[in-house]
């Protein structure tokens, strides 16, 4: 795909002021995809690929650039033009402004937001792929949001990402871009008002202490609710998991409608799992419709195979908190990943059974069993995507290099990455 440029030829720039840079994992759904749709519990953990934003002020005049060459595009925005259509007016509201701040992105009327970026984006003139659209959106989306609702001069910025995940394949790129960026923004308001009342004055007070080494509770909070409100641009109806996997790290659990609720495995050390990527495009749209109209069709047979699901998820859920509430024996571990390792090849079989699977992702995962990765399983939507494998802690390093290889021949991608690591973080 070649890159797409919006406004003027990208110029030489430098660095001159505030340069923030962080990052944010992916997620993989361990449990519970598509059973979660219907009230079920499911499981998510953080994955050890991650996307980096970065947010610059720059020595070229009256520009806003937003670089992303994950998906080949970059627009040079007007800086002027971006300011008195999107960060100078009051943002659209569902509350009176005088009870407003940052701190409720909910407060936003968001188609009403929405409109307002598409309005400005289609005064650029550029065609843009839906894809293009969607991202760009979004990204200003809390350009607008953020920055709109603070109380400071913005000069001329420079927005980078670059991430190590797959874009579009069910591991959370959307939102580790999305709180990175929101996160990036939120630290540069700190940066530039030092504490204080951040808010215009227009908006309700919203006073900080500012700790510029760390995120507080609160501003994760804020980080995770804003770009939730973005995701929504991308994804129409999220759940709410991505956005909180990859703000808080670790592990979720979460059903539909509820909160999601971390799960603490601090003690687990370590997990490992081997990812593969079918390079099979996913549809998830489609693949929820086509459960849709089985469940119609055949409702007490798939109800039975969704509730066997949520069983699936719930014994893995009390797998993960006995392991991470003790200091389990090197037996103990091993017992608990062989209990792990079936759970998660039934819940391949029940998906199988549901028609979630791929020609591409059985094949994936009779590779892994062979080898010796019994708990092979899809992840994510299904009929395409990714699956993958958690390795036991004694698995050896050279086989499992060897089965990379393997599975490159093949023409799949194959990626060894650390689950339930930190969330959004300040890169060094």
């Amino acid at each position: 795909m070649a890159e797409i440029v919006i406004g003027v030829p990208l110029p030489k720039f430098n660095v001159v002021g505030a340069n923030i840079k962080v990052s944010a994992p992916g997620k993989i759904i361990l449990h519970g995809e598509h059973s979660v749709v219907y009230g079920r519990l499911a499981l998510a953990a953080s994955l050890g690929l991650r996307t980096i934003v970065e947010l610059s002020e720059i020595d070229v005049p009256n520009l806003f650039i937003v670089q992303l060459p994950s998906v080949k595009y970059v627009g040079t925005f007007d800086l002027q033009k971006l300011k008195q259509n999107l960060l100078e007016p009051q943002l659209p509201l569902t509350h009176e402004a005088s009870v407003y701040c940052w701190e409720y992105p909910d407060f936003i009327h968001h188609d009403a937001l929405i409109d307002r970026v598409s309005a400005f984006l289609d005064t650029q003139g550029a065609a843009l792929s839906p894809q293009h659209a969607l991202s760009l959106k979004a990204a200003l989306f809390l350009v607008a949001g953020i920055l709109g609702s603070a109380d400071l001069e913005v000069p001329s910025l420079a927005v980078h990402s670059e991430t190590a995940l797959s874009i579009g394949a069910g591991t959370g790129s959307s939102a580790s871009f999305l709180v990175s960026l929101s996160a990036a923004l939120i630290q540069y308001v700190k940066t530039k008002t030092k504490g204080g009342n951040f808010s215009k004055s227009c908006y309700k007070a919203s006073n900080w202490k500012v700790d510029l080494d760390s995120f507080s509770i609160e501003e994760l909070n804020m980080i995770s609710q804003w770009a939730y409100a973005a995701e929504k641009i991308i994804h129409g109806n999220p759940s709410g998991v991505d956005n909180s996997v990859c703000t808080w790290g670790g592990m979720v659990e979460f059903r539909r409608g509820l909160a999601p609720k971390v799960v603490p495995i601090g003690s687990l050390g370590i997990i490992r799992a081997l990812l593969v990527d079918t390079r099979v495009p996913r549809d998830t749209a489609r693949m929820v419709a086509k459960l849709s109209a089985l469940y119609k069709s055949k409702h007490d047979l798939v109800n039975n195979i969704l509730n066997a699901m949520e069983d699936v998820a719930f014994l893995a859920l009390k797998q993960y908190e006995h392991l991470s509430k003790n200091e389990p024996s090197v037996f103990e571990v091993t017992k608990a990943y062989e209990e792990l390792t079936e759970l998660c090849s039934t819940n391949h079989h029940l998906l199988c059974a549901l028609g979630m699977s791929h020609p591409r992702l059985d094949e994936a995962v009779l590779l892994l069993q062979r080898r010796g990765l019994t708990g092979a399983k899809l992840t994510g939507a299904g009929g395409g995507g990714h699956a993958f494998a958690l390795v036991p802690p004694s698995y050896d390093d050279a086989l499992l290099a060897e089965i990379c290889n393997e599975l490159t021949a093949a023409g799949f991608g194959a990626t060894v990455a650390e689950l339930g690591g930190v969330g959004v973080d300040f890169v060094q």
